[in-house]
């Protein structure tokens, strides 16, 4: 008897390590904010305070300033941090700290002698993906130090992206990167604060990845694992659940209400152990849009790591994901599925396993053929999906998913009849 194929779909409530094939390899290109003009006062010496005022709410705000020689910034009156190198500006997330009526960013700025300047741009969110900046320019009240402050006249000192400051207070959001088509090799990283980042033992340490997403997402799953505790934070909300045990990795989701169409904030809030040297993280983010699109994010050489400074500094790799001696440690949150040689078939068939399931996939409870030899797969509680084997014998990881924007789904049973 010729051998034929016996093709098994396997449901799992497993976090998927593998996720499943879906668009071609893409990656979209950066979102870039244009830099900021330096203002200043009347002279070029002495002491300021620049004041704006713009309204709320915003589910996301992310704030970068600096000054020439100094400045130091308050939001509502709460000082936020300070900066005395125009090279190294201060950032600060800002998310869930924005009122929903008024609101005022104050600097209080120094110069002693040299070119003048002070930079600064607050970039917000609203639930609806609305973006706003706020900036630096002629419109910010500017006072001096006189009992009681006389107002001042603000001038563009220089102007945005021109020397001596250039672009220092760039911002770019990267967007997440497209889930590649049968590429499971997605690079990932152990990440930490580069080694003496703070002149003392941190109490915590805030590392942060800025993104940008085209569309609402159905979800965001995240799997974590680390050598110290940690909370994960999008958009101001946190995690269900926090890593507690470093020896536990974790895994949770993030429904669509605590993300927007455009700019996401994902933050790790971890406390440093006594051996800080050891210490690493590594997340993983797969993203599933409504068609069925995926879109992954981990922790790499992008993020920022804010100590109790205030200072944000990039972070460093400690070693790849999976190729050092921490090794696969998120191996126990991969799904399990039967070994193809648990199965029992007759004599002259052949098993193959061609996809398991990511929870959120649901479970696919019908199947049926049509006439070009590809499947169509019914979700119990969800839409249908065509599923376009590879070869006899090919590589699993070629199935090509396909959903189907219908309005048929949740079928028990299916049967092409036409």
């Amino acid at each position: 008897m010729t051998a034929r194929r016996l093709i098994c779909f396997l449901a799992t409530s497993a976090v998927l390590w593998l996720v499943p094939p879906c668009v071609a390899a893409d990656t979209a290109a950066p979102v870039t904010h244009p830099p900021a003009a330096w203002i200043w006062g009347p002279e070029a010496t002495g002491t300021y305070r620049f004041v704006k005022k713009f309204s709320g709410p915003a589910v996301n705000a992310g704030l970068v300033g600096s000054a020439d020689d100094a400045v130091t910034l308050y939001l509502n009156g709460e000082k936020l941090g300070q900066t005395t190198a125009w090279d190294q500006p201060l950032r600060v997330n800002l998310t869930g700290r924005i009122r929903d009526g008024e609101n005022e960013l104050a600097a209080v700025v120094t110069n002693a002698n040299g070119i003048a300047g002070f930079g600064c741009r607050l970039d917000l969110s609203a639930a609806d993906g609305t973006r706003r900046t706020i900036q630096t320019d002629e419109t910010w009240s500017g006072f001096d130090t006189a009992n009681p402050p006389r107002p001042v006249a603000v001038k563009i000192a220089v102007p945005a992206g021109k020397a001596p400051f250039n672009n220092v207070l760039a911002i770019e959001a990267p967007m997440a990167t497209m889930v590649p088509a049968a590429d499971t090799a997605v690079p990932l990283a152990w990440i930490w604060a580069a080694p003496g980042a703070a002149a003392t033992q941190p109490e915590k340490l805030v590392f942060e990845r800025r993104f940008s997403l085209p569309k609402l997402p159905v979800s965001a799953r995240i799997r974590l694992a680390a050598t110290t505790p940690c909370d994960v934070i999008i958009n101001g909300t946190s995690a269900p659940r926090a890593l507690k045990d470093p020896r536990q990795p974790l895994a949770f989701e993030f429904s669509s209400k605590h993300l927007v169409a455009g700019d996401n904030v994902l933050r790790i809030e971890a406390t440093p152990q006594a051996a800080a040297a050891a210490d690493a993280l590594v997340l993983s983010m797969v993203l599933a849009e409504a068609d069925g699109t995926r879109r992954r994010l981990g922790t790499d050489a992008s993020w920022t790591v804010t100590a109790t400074d205030g200072r944000s500094r990039a972070a460093v790799v400690v070693e790849p994901y999976g190729k050092g001696p921490r090794g696969d440690v998120l191996a126990s949150l991969k799904p399990t599925v039967s070994p193809v040689s648990d199965i029992v078939v007759p004599e002259g068939f052949k098993v193959e396993l061609l996809h398991g399931l990511d929870d959120h996939e649901g479970s696919w409870v019908a199947v049926c053929t049509d006439p070009k030899g590809r499947l169509i797969a019914s979700d119990a509680g969800g839409g249908l999906v065509r599923i376009t084997p590879p070869p006899v014998g090919g590589d699993p990881a070629a199935t090509k998913l396909e959903p189907i924007n219908l309005d048929i789904g949740h079928a028990n049973g299916l049967l092409w009849a036409f």
